[in-house]
């Protein structure tokens, strides 16, 4: 099995913009809702970046997707499909994201080209900070948007996919 998988930091804007960008494209994008009861849902029309904050997952495709009952089944049948796991959190955070890939045989080339211009938008290093006793590390392969950037400026608390850190999104 071959993956590709990057995490990063991102807005609800960007998804949205990526989203318009995948549909210019002719790709079929769908989004994921896993709680309280799994969905698919495809967008046919224009997402705004409020809609976005509902769904936990995206899957672009190059061909549409059959429907499953629940996440487990429907993940498994993702092969060589584009996805994106939100960084949804339980407060006002943004949290981390991914973009990720896997195919039982090689990866689409469209979908490296998509993920390697995707890389190059984004700033790269941040400050990790560990609340509980104040340590920091830089970490200079840490990426994310512009807009996320923006966020963190305003206030809003950068935090991992999982665990207690925060970033901190400063140059060395």
């Amino acid at each position: 099995m071959k993956k590709i998988s990057i995490q990063f930091h991102a807005t609800c804007l960007d998804f949205s913009e990526f989203i318009i960008e995948m549909r210019k494209k002719e790709y079929i994008v769908y989004g994921l809702i896993f709680f309280p009861q799994f969905e698919i849902v495809e967008f046919t029309k224009i997402i705004k970046s409020t809609d976005i904050e509902k769904y936990n997952m995206l899957i672009i495709s190059k061909s549409e997707l059959q429907k499953e009952e629940n996440y487990n089944t429907f993940i498994k049948k993702q092969d060589n499909n584009l996805g994106i796991t939100i960084g949804n959190g339980p407060d006002d955070g943004l949290y981390e994201s991914a973009m990720w890939i896997w195919s039982e045989s090689e990866i689409d080339p469209d979908f490296k080209k998509i993920i390697n211009s995707f890389k190059k938008k984004m700033n790269r290093g941040a400050w990790i900070l560990n609340p509980y006793n104040n340590a920091k590390d830089y970490y200079k392969n840490h990426m994310y948007t512009d807009n996320a950037k923006l966020a963190y400026q305003q206030g809003v608390k950068i935090r991992p996919i999982a665990g207690c850190t925060l970033y901190e999104l400063k140059k060395e």
